[in-house]
């Protein structure tokens, strides 16, 4: 059952059949951006099962808030996730105050203190197809070992969306063919073994394989290993950081928030505008709690704030 909204403060405006589902219902509706309505649906989503599940007897209030955040955090969330959630809630209950629903309980309630990070941003599909670009002419250039393997690591990121530590810890042999279709075993981020997949793309399954066939490697190798004659061995996450860092450069990119994991920030943004749901993304980046999705896609939310370019209006004022 779908707990009702009430509210001693705003009564007179308030509807009995007025319910915490219906409510997000229109909220999701009257928010103009759709990346803005998919990122703000799980959040909201959750805490209605939560109240839900969890009846206080009276009003919602301020508590029930900070219950649920403890909530959130004994549930393995992170406090930056917990924080993520808690945005939606304020802006949720500031609508639904302003429509005189019900008032602003979370007005007062604080998010928890996490360490301030850089966000890392996604590239562009004209900067992403520029930098694919850069490799290939340097392979058409150079045409050795290392450039056939920078352009395939490349389109694996950026068409995979892999980790780094992923691509590193991938071996030959973790190719597989599953129902006719082409992908790699991968072991993710705080995994002991090889657990999950990603399916190649026909473009990044034949840049993998010609590499492969110009190196001459056999199934036991790592899949991406040095090129040069001494060092033959397994490459590392730090030599795939300078690899792709310098690319960057290359097309006049050189910011410390766009480094070699915006290229699997770039797979997610870009699969996103291309109408992939929130629920597919996470499902293709192997994140276990949704939220975590939502940070990849945080730079969407600042590209649609700087495209409404709001304080231009002042300039036709003064």
């Amino acid at each position: 059952m779908t707990k009702q909204i009430s509210t001693p403060a705003i009564t007179e405006l308030s509807r009995p059949h007025d319910t915490l589902e219906g409510h997000i219902n229109e909220f999701l509706r009257f928010l103009k951006s759709p990346y803005t309505q998919r990122a703000y649906r799980s959040a909201l989503r959750s805490f209605s099962d939560y109240i839900t599940a969890n009846p206080s007897g009276g009003p919602m209030t301020a508590a029930d808030l900070n219950e649920y955040m403890k909530y959130l955090l004994k549930g393995g969330r992170t406090a930056r996730t917990v924080n993520m959630y808690l945005s939606a809630l304020k802006r949720f209950f500031k609508y639904l105050e302003a429509g005189g629903h019900y008032m602003n309980i979370a007005r007062t309630v604080e998010g928890m203190k996490v360490k301030r990070q850089f966000t890392k941003y996604a590239l562009t599909a004209d900067q992403a197809g520029a930098l694919v670009n850069h490799y290939r002419t340097e392979l058409e250039a150079k045409g050795n070992e290392k450039s056939l393997r920078n352009l395939a690591m490349v389109h694996l990121m950026l068409r995979a969306g892999l980790r780094l530590i992923e691509v590193v810890r991938a071996n030959v042999s973790d190719i597989k063919e599953i129902d006719g279709k082409t992908v790699l075993w991968v072991q993710g981020k705080g995994r002991d073994e090889k657990d999950e997949f990603v399916q190649l793309s026909d473009v990044a399954k034949d840049i993998i394989l010609t590499y492969l066939e110009a190196r001459g490697a056999k199934p036991s190798e790592p899949l991406f290993i040095g090129a040069g004659n001494r060092n033959r061995g397994r490459i590392t996450t730090r030599h795939i950081s300078r690899m792709v860092k310098a690319g960057l450069r290359a097309i006049s990119i050189d910011s410390e928030k766009y480094t070699a994991h915006s290229l699997r920030h770039t797979f997610a943004v870009l699969l996103y505008k291309a109408g992939v749901p929130i629920e597919g993304i996470q499902e293709l980046l192997r994140h276990s709690d949704i939220a975590t999705t939502l940070i990849y896609l945080k730079s969407i939310e600042d590209e649609e704030r700087l495209k409404r370019n709001h304080v231009s209006i002042l300039d036709d004022k003064f």
